[in-house]
């Protein structure tokens, strides 16, 4: 069973999480298996050693095709919930696999957006999602340097996730919303101000420029100087909080800090958002606190 989910760093790890949950879940019935594609892409973050999943090679592809034994299964396009098509191909695997023994690779596509399913799983993913020691050391002397510039030692970095760049489009086009802007930006800011001592919030976007002018006048935010969505990640996941936008990176970069997260709920959109009380489930991220996306504050 070959998770074979493309994408950019967010949702290789949604992918890769996924995969580890279906592993536990089916441990003895099924070999859960990913992609090499997904491991390159993931070995810019993590640490391959931690990483526990076998590959499925491009030879192993092409093998079972030649003799007939590959089955691709794809998602529900439309209704963008890529996860509903999982469990029954395990279930139907597993029973055809026990009635005439015959091995087969099956490919599973789409982008897994439902994080209720890890819920349980946390510390399995943890386990293996252990960031690189370098990149780990990169952040950390940025927030010293932070402290020393400031002259301060007890400081609570938040790390503030902006995703903009190609998401301008795709919230309009298929989510039917809008992006959260700057009234959200202050209300998720002056939750932690008026919360923690000495907060410093240490801001990564895919558009700098933009999150830099509507930023740039507050005293207590320090940017990102990182060169790469990985460095990005290693440092706001070094962080003690976190805020986030919308989209995979910030989930996942939110669940490296391990503390509170504040995200905004989208309720006017016609597709359900990446983090959402309904994609989360009831259990597993009470840290996640929902805020009005107008700048009403938490909900």
């Amino acid at each position: 069973m070959m998770f074979n989910n493309p994408g950019r760093l967010g949702n290789r790890l949604n992918s890769y999480a996924t995969s580890l949950r279906f592993q536990a879940v089916h441990k003895g019935n099924a070999t859960v298996a990913t992609s090499r594609d997904t491991v390159q892409r993931l070995m810019e973050l993590l640490d391959p050693t931690y990483l526990p999943l076998p590959v499925a090679e491009k030879s192993l592809v092409e093998k079972a095709k030649e003799k007939k034994a590959f089955v691709a299964v794809g998602p529900n396009w439309a209704k963008s919930d890529f996860v509903t098509h999982l469990e029954p191909t395990f279930q139907k695997a597993e029973k055809e696999f026990r009635k005439n023994h015959e091995p087969k690779l099956y490919s599973l596509g789409g982008y897994p957006n439902r994080m209720w399913l890890l819920a349980g799983h946390h510390d399995t993913i943890r386990a293996a999602y252990r960031i690189r020691e370098d990149l780990r050391q990169k952040a950390a002397r940025f927030l010293e340097g932070v402290r020393q510039k400031r002259g301060l030692q007890d400081i609570t970095f938040v790390g503030f996730h902006i995703r903009r760049t190609d998401y301008t489009k795709v919230i309009k086009t298929y989510y039917k919303c809008s992006l959260p802007g700057p009234a959200y930006y202050e209300s998720a800011l002056n939750y932690y101000r008026n919360k923690l001592q000495n907060p410093v919030f240490v801001v990564a976007s895919d558009s700098s420029t933009y999150a830099r002018q509507h930023l740039k006048g507050h005293k207590d935010v320090e940017f990102s100087d990182m060169k790469s969505p990985a460095e990005d990640m290693a440092l706001l996941g070094s962080c003690s909080h976190s805020i986030m936008t919308v989209g995979s990176y910030g989930f996942w970069a939110s669940f490296f800090a391990g503390g509170e997260v504040v995200y905004p709920l989208g309720v006017n959109c016609t597709v359900t958002p990446f983090v959402h009380p309904d994609t989360l489930g009831p259990r597993g991220y009470e840290n996640f606190k929902p805020f009005d996306m107008d700048g009403g504050g938490p909900l």
